[in-house]
C-alpha cells in the first residue's frame, strides 16, 4: 500500500507546479448617469457571464450575458432572473474596456431603447482563478489593484492554495470511496464528475471594510450537487493589516438586538416564500444569531444574510437572500465599529 504521507507530498508538489491560474474576471464599481451607484463582476471571454448589483436594493438577482467584441469593445445583456424560473430583460450596457482593463465605460439603456444614460466603472480587483491539473477542482479568489489591500491579497492568495490543496484531496478521498462500495464499478465519466469549487465574490470593498461572499460547490456522485455559502468580512487598519470581524463586530449586541434581528430575517423570508417559514418549522435565528453562525456580508443598502438550500427549505427552493436595510438597523450599528457611519444619530 502507498505511503500516505508520500501521496500528500506528491500532490502538494503537483499543485505547486502544474495548477493553472488566470484573471479572466474583473470586478468594477461605478455610477450609471449622475447618482446610480452598481457594482460588475465580469468575465472578459468572447462569451461570458457576470454579475451586475444595484447599491440600492443589495440584491444579486441580476445576472449579465456578455458579448466581447474587438478593440475592448463589450456589450452586457442584463436579465432578472425570478424564483419560477421566469427571465425578464432588464437593460444592456454597452461601452469598451480601456487597454489596460482598468476601466470600463460608455452607455446603459432601457430594453426597448427609449432611455440611455451614461455609466463609468472602475475596476477594483480582478478574480483569478487556480485548478487542480488532474481533477475537477477550482478556487476563485479577489485580488485587490490597491496596494492598500497587499496584505489582504497576500492572505486571500494563500488561503486559496489551501483550499485547493483541501478540495483535491477530498474528490480523491472521494473517488476512491466510490471505487470501493459502487456496483457495478463506477466508470471513468463517473469518477471525472466527482468534484468541488469555491468562488469569493467581493459584496462591498472600501479603505476601511472588504466584504466577500464564498459560494461552495461539491458534487461526490448522488443526485444533485450541494452549495454552502461561507462569508469572510475584514476592518482594513491604516497600515492595510486586514482582522476578521463577525456580526456583533458591527452591531450593538444589546437588548433586543438579537430578536430584532430575528424577526427581520423571518419577516423576509416569509416574504419570499422559504417553505420551512412558512410552515412554522422554523420560527426564529435568536440561537444562531446569538451563536454567530449566520453567513453575513456588508453591503451599500445595509447587511445581506445567505441561506444555502436546505437551510429554510428543501432543495427545490433554492438558496436565499436577506437584505436587512441600513434604515432598519440604524438603531443597531455600533459607534465604535466599522459602520459606526451608518448609526441613528441621538
Amino acid at each position: 500500500m502507498p505511503n500516505r504521507s508520500f501521496e500528500i507530498l506528491l500532490l502538494t508538489l503537483a499543485l505547486a507546479i502544474g495548477s493553472t491560474s488566470h484573471a479572466e474576471t474583473a470586478f468594477y464599481r461605478g455610477m450609471i448617469g449622475e447618482g446610480i451607484g452598481l457594482t460588475v463582476t465580469a468575465g472578459t471571454a468572447a462569451e461570458d457571464s457576470g454579475a451586475v448589483r444595484y447599491d440600492a436594493s443589495g440584491s444579486h438577482d441580476l445576472s449579465l450575458q456578455i458579448t466581447s467584441k474587438p478593440q475592448g469593445g463589450f456589450e452586457w445583456k442584463e436579465t432578472l432572473y425570478a424564483r419560477d424560473g421566469d427571465a425578464k430583460h432588464t437593460g444592456t450596457f454597452t461601452g469598451s474596456l480601456s487597454a489596460d482593463g482598468k476601466q470600463a465605460r460608455g452607455n446603459w439603456r432601457t430594453p426597448d431603447g427609449k432611455k440611455s444614460l451614461p455609466f463609468v466603472l472602475e475596476r477594483v480587483a480582478t478574480l483569478p482563478e487556480i485548478r487542480s491539473p488532474d481533477v475537477d477542482v477550482s478556487v476563485r479568489y479577489p485580488q485587490f489593484d490597491d496596494p492598500h489591500f497587499g496584505k489582504l491579497n497576500a492572505r486571500l492568495a494563500g488561503e486559496a492554495r489551501q483550499h485547493l490543496r483541501a478540495d483535491t484531496e477530498w474528490v480523491l478521498g472521494v473517488r476512491k470511496e466510490v471505487q470501493a462500495v459502487r456496483t457495478p464499478p463506477a466508470t471513468a465519466e463517473d469518477l471525472a464528475r466527482i468534484s468541488r469549487g469555491r468562488s469569493c465574490d467581493i459584496e462591498f470593498a472600501r479603505p476601511e471594510l472588504v466584504s466577500l461572499l464564498c459560494s461552495e460547490y461539491e458534487y461526490a456522485g448522488g443526485a444533485h450537487p450541494n452549495t454552502e455559502f461561507s462569508t469572510q468580512n475584514y476592518a482594513i487598519a491604516p497600515d492595510g493589516a486586514a482582522r476578521p470581524i463577525a456580526l456583533w463586530d458591527i452591531l450593538q449586541q444589546k437588548p433586543g438586538a438579537v430578536d430584532q434581528v430575528s424577526k427581520g430575517l423571518i419577516d423576509d423570508l416569509r416574504r419570499q416564500r422559504a417553505s420551512f417559514v412558512r410552515d412554522g418549522s422554523i420560527k426564529d435565528f435568536r440561537k444562531e444569531l446569538t451563536q454567530g453562525q449566520f453567513p453575513f456580508v456588508v453591503v451599500p443598502a445595509g447587511l445581506a444574510f445567505e441561506f444555502a438550500p436546505y437551510a429554510v427549505g428543501p432543495y427545490s427552493d433554492g438558496g436565499f437572500r436577506v437584505v436587512l436595510p441600513n434604515r432598519q438597523l440604524a438603531p443597531l450599528f455600533r459607534r465604535d465599529g466599522p459602520l459606526a457611519e451608518r448609526a441613528a444619530s441621538r
